[in-house]
């Protein structure tokens, strides 16, 4: 009976919670066992205050009902939030509502209308089956798949009822296990048994493990022909095509699958890293903004993320040819990068992708002095969980500055970090996107080094015109190059920087002078530095603007 069990019903309509209240009631829960909201938010702080033996929910992502975020809580965090039977509950009888209802994978689900007999009946089974398959439920929980395996072979036999769960587990955990050939053999048995479309998807994800892609991409477009429309077969397809750097097939597939399957969150974050990987960082902070709207106030938001998705949004003003909304643009990032910084000190972490934040939108800015004094003070991100997106970034600026060592050290623990990411889709994202700024800006710092070199030749050599080109376009890409700071302003206390406008060399020259000194104690050489550099700076007229400043420094970035 129902007598002890403790019960959470959320949906939108205060009507359907009375009318399930009452049903349970009649069933012979306690009244003071049953808790009900009809928001997320206190939805999501209820589950993580108790441990509800089951939890009703509504499905309709038309409402503020957000059912997928809410189930997405518990399985991720059972620990913390239970390990309860969950139900959906929904008014909407379409194949492909039920489909991607199914595809979250909760105990049952029920449509509107229904008999009071049939919610009770359902609730009781899916309480039953959670406690007969309670060890097997604790091992996917610690993660350990291996014992998981074995419990699924036996509780199949013990419980011959729950054979299709325990049937879809054996297979998840041979994945998991990375046991490709054995989950082919194991899945292709089933699909032979049944016309359920889960063997053949089971099917795809092994053939993909075995790096068979073209026959897994088969697999996947032949299940979403014979239909309804399967999430699980369109993000199989989203997988091939990250795993063969399809990346823009991707974001296309993955576009489609979030459109028809909006009630995972995790997909929003997914087409942000893809619309990033193909350079449209507007795109990406438009959809990372909408994917932190969706999950405040569960586990998934993040801090961090709020910083990437503003620096995606001051990255994208560098190819914004409009003055003013360039302007707006960094405006509105720093602002609120600034916010941030305020509630930093009680959030452990967040400090290190607060100062690549800085030194980042100070770069942008073209004050290169600040840059360097922010990232002198960045120590090593010794946090036990360090963030993917703080890792990204770092790597991108020690990249601008021209600093390979510390840009390597960056991305290498930004690949590791992303392999751990549990989502299987999301790790491949988040790889094509590290992929992707790590080719870019290793082509930056390979030609920037190139043309230090050969400047230094050039100058060397008494080629002092051809030295000046190579050091100005190199001083761009990799500004804290040994010796280049020097070279820059002795050529410049000669002639005027070539090819660039009074504003862009007055910043070139002040950055070149302040490097230097920074870099060199000895009062001797900074004394001349500082001869070469008002010689250099005598060579100019213009007066410069701040915001003359700012767009000539997103011009050179």
């Amino acid at each position: 009976m129902l007598t002890d069990r403790t019960f959470l019903i959320i949906d939108h309509s205060t009507e359907f919670v009375g009318l399930v209240r009452s049903i349970l009631h009649d069933a012979g829960a306690n009244h003071c066992n049953i808790t009900s909201t009809s928001d997320t938010l206190k939805a999501l702080r209820l589950i993580r205050q108790h441990q509800y033996d089951a939890v009703l929910c509504g499905f309709d992502p038309e409402t503020r009902v957000d059912g997928g975020l809410i189930l997405d809580e518990i399985r991720h965090h059972p620990r913390q939030c239970g390990n309860g039977a969950f139900l959906f509950i929904s008014n909407d009888h379409s194949r492909e509502a039920v489909s991607q209802c199914l595809a979250m994978e909760p105990d049952d689900m029920l449509l509107k209308p229904f008999r009071y007999q049939e919610l009770e009946r359902r609730l009781m089974q899916a309480l039953q089956r959670r406690q007969q398959l309670a060890d097997l439920h604790r091992a996917l929980t610690n993660e350990a798949y291996g014992e998981a395996l074995h419990l699924s072979l036996r509780l199949r036999r013990t419980f011959p009822q729950h054979s299709p769960f325990l049937d879809r587990t054996h297979g998840n955990c041979l994945l998991r296990l990375r046991r490709f050939t054995e989950a082919l053999r194991f899945y292709r048995h089933h699909s032979q048994r049944s016309d359920k479309p889960w063997p053949r998807i089971g099917v795809g994800q092994a053939l993909l493990g075995l790096q068979r892609f073209e026959d897994a991409t088969h697999i996947f477009n032949e299940v979403q022909r014979r239909g309804p429309f399967e999430p699980e077969a369109q993000l199989g397809l989203v997988q091939a095509a990250l795993y063969q750097d399809a990346n823009l097939d991707a974001l296309t597939a993955m576009t489609r699958l979030q459109r028809l399957c909006p009630a995972e969150p995790s997909y929003q974050a997914i087409i942000a890293d893809l619309h990033a990987q193909q350079g449209d960082f507007c795109a990406a902070a438009r959809h990372y903004d909408d994917y932190l709207v969706r999950v405040t106030g569960s586990s998934q938001f993040s801090p961090e993320l709020q910083i990437h998705a503003n620096l995606c949004r001051l990255f994208s003003t560098l190819s914004e040819t409009e003055p003013a909304r360039r302007h707006s643009l960094i405006a509105q990032s720093l602002k609120q990068i600034a916010q941030l910084s305020q509630g930093s000190v009680c959030q452990p972490g967040l400090e290190s992708g607060l100062k690549v934040a800085a030194a980042l939108a100070a770069l942008v800015e073209g004050q290169l002095d600040h840059c360097v004094m922010i990232m002198q003070v960045l120590e090593p991100d010794t946090h036990p969980c360090p963030n993917f997106y703080t890792q990204l970034n770092s790597a991108k600026l020690f990249a601008l500055c021209g600093l390979s060592e510390r840009f390597e050290q960056a991305v290498r623990l930004a690949g590791l970090t992303a392999e751990s990411n549990p989502n299987p889709t999301q790790r491949l994202s988040q790889l094509a996107l590290l992929a992707e700024y790590r080719h870019s800006m290793e082509a930056r710092l390979t030609e920037g080094e190139r043309l230090a070199d050969v400047a230094l030749n050039h100058h060397r050599a008494q080629r002092y015109h051809l030295a000046y080109e190579r050091a100005c376009r190199a001083f761009f890409l990799v500004p804290l190059y040994p010796s280049l700071s020097l070279m820059l302003l002795e050529l410049a206390s000669a002639s005027p920087p070539p090819w660039m406008d009074t504003v862009t060399a007055r910043q070139m020259l002040d950055s070149a002078h302040w490097l230097y000194r920074s870099h060199h104690r000895d009062s001797a050489l900074r004394e001349r530095a500082a001869a070469l550099y008002r010689r250099a700076i005598a060579h100019l007229d213009d007066p410069v603007s701040p915001e003359h400043k700012q767009d000539s420094a997103a011009r050179l970035a």
